[in-house]
């Protein structure tokens, strides 16, 4: 038995596992601590990060609607209340990437998409934990106005942080797309997938925060 679980130890999956945890740990505690620093100096090598954080993002997202529910013993439906958004929100997100890059190329700035998903993943990194705490409160019984202030800090975090996306790449000229517009066009293009995806997939559990 013991000799099977030094085996399983060993295997190049569980490295790999462990080392991807260990930096992402690392990224995660640097990029709370500074996220706009911090995103300033990711780019391709560190695009796993911020997928990471982006599907992080994704699933806490409906978790802050599911939670309150299965606490008042209405944890049902689980795929339809939190898979099937979290697969909607993380495609958003992935969009809000792609509407973020498309704007910064209209600025005439030489970048590439994972280098912008990178970036965008590390700032949304306080939205993480802003939503962690949110659900927190929920479990803890801190009160709904309390957890409904850390939603909506947690919201206007995610919005902020593809304005930061886009402002953070440097724009040497006056050719182009101004970063300004850039990422106002990107966020109310996200802004109109996230209500849609909210009508069709969250509407249910609205009330437990509203």
């Amino acid at each position: 038995m013991a000799k099977g679980w030094d085996q399983v130890k060993q295997s190049q999956f569980v490295q790999q596992g462990s080392q991807i945890s260990k930096q992402f740990g690392n990224f995660y505690i640097k990029a709370l601590m500074h996220p706009f620093m911090t995103a300033k100096n990711v780019g391709k090598p560190h695009f796993t990060n911020g997928l990471l954080t982006i599907i992080l993002t994704s699933l806490l997202l409906p978790l802050v609607f599911y939670i309150p529910n299965l606490l008042d013993g209405y944890g049902e439906y689980f795929g339809k209340r939190v898979l099937r958004p979290f697969l909607l929100i993380w495609i958003a997100l992935i969009l809000a990437s792609a509407l973020a890059f498309a704007a910064i190329r209209l600025g005439r700035i030489a970048t590439d998409f994972m280098a912008v998903t990178a970036k965008l993943g590390t700032m949304l990194v306080p939205a993480t934990a802003s939503l962690l705490l949110c659900i927190l409160s929920f479990v803890l019984e801190l009160g709904d106005k309390f957890s409904l202030f850390l939603f909506m800090i947690s919201l206007a975090l995610i919005f902020g942080s593809i304005t930061a996306t886009v402002l953070s790449f440097r724009k040497e000229s006056m050719n182009g797309l101004d970063p300004l517009y850039g990422a106002v066009i990107a966020n109310l293009a996200f802004g109109y997938i996230l209500v849609k995806f909210a009508n069709s997939s969250l509407g249910f559990g609205f009330g437990g925060l509203f």
